[in-house]
C-alpha cells in the first residue's frame, strides 16, 4: 500500500484566492488507489468541494489504516475542511490527529495556520511556534512564512521581515518569501 503523506497547508489556506475553481476531474478515486492517498490527492490539488471532503470521511470512516496513515488523513481532510471555510471542523481534525500521534508536527502547523486564516493571529504564532519544535515538519520554511504573516498582522514590522527571510533561506527556490521581502526597507542605525 502506497504511504499516505501529510500535505503542509503552510500557504495553501492562502493561496485560495487563486486556487477558486476546482479542478475538473479531480475528485475521483483511480483504481487502485487507497482512500488514505486519495484524500491526499484532494487535500494537495486544493480541493474544497463535496466530493472532496466525502473521500476523506469515507477514507476516514471505512479504510482500514494504520494509525499514522489515519492521523495523516485527519490532517489532509482538515485542510479539506479549512479550504471549505470550515474553520472549527478543520481543527478538531488537527486535534484529533495530534490525538492519535501527539507529534506531528504537520498537524500543528496547519493549525496555526487555520488560526491564520480566522485572523486570530495570537493564536496562530503560538501554533506555529509549537510546530518549529517538532523534528518531522515538512515544510519548515512555510511555517516561518505564516509566522510572517501573521507577525506582520500584528504590526511587529521586525519580526515579520526575519521570518519571511528565515522562509527564504530555508526554500531558495520558493519565491513567495522573496517577493514578500521586497516590500521591506531595512534601514541602519
Amino acid at each position: 500500500m502506497k504511504p499516505i503523506h501529510i500535505l503542509l497547508i503552510g500557504l495553501i489556506g492562502l493561496m485560495l484566492g487563486l486556487i477558486s475553481a476546482p479542478h475538473a476531474g479531480a475528485s475521483g478515486i483511480v483504481i487502485g488507489q487507497s482512500l488514505g492517498t486519495a484524500c491526499y490527492d484532494e487535500a494537495s490539488w486544493g480541493n474544497n468541494d463535496f466530493n472532496a471532503l466525502d473521500v476523506c470521511n469515507r477514507a476516514i470512516d471505512e479504510a482500514l489504516l494504520s494509525t499514522k496513515d489515519l492521523a495523516a488523513t485527519y490532517v489532509n481532510r482538515g485542510i479539506v475542511r479549512v479550504n471549505r471555510g470550515d474553520i472549527d471542523g478543520g481543527l478538531k481534525d488537527y486535534h484529533e490527529a495530534l490525538r492519535l500521534r501527539p507529534n506531528l508536527g504537520d498537524a500543528m502547523a496547519n493549525m496555526g495556520t487555520a488560526y491564520l486564516r480566522a485572523e486570530q493571529y495570537q493564536e496562530a504564532l503560538i501554533n506555529l511556534d509549537k510546530a518549529l519544535q517538532y523534528d518531522n515538519l515538512r515544510r519548515p520554511s512555510h511555517v516561518y512564512f505564516n509566522i510572517a504573516m501573521a507577525q506582520e498582522e500584528l504590526g511587529n514590522t521586525k519580526a515579520a521581515y526575519l521570518n519571511f527571510k528565515k522562509a527564504a533561506e530555508l526554500n531558495p527556490k520558493w519565491s513567495w518569501p522573496r517577493n514578500e521581502l521586497k516590500r521591506f526597507t531595512v534601514r541602519t542605525k
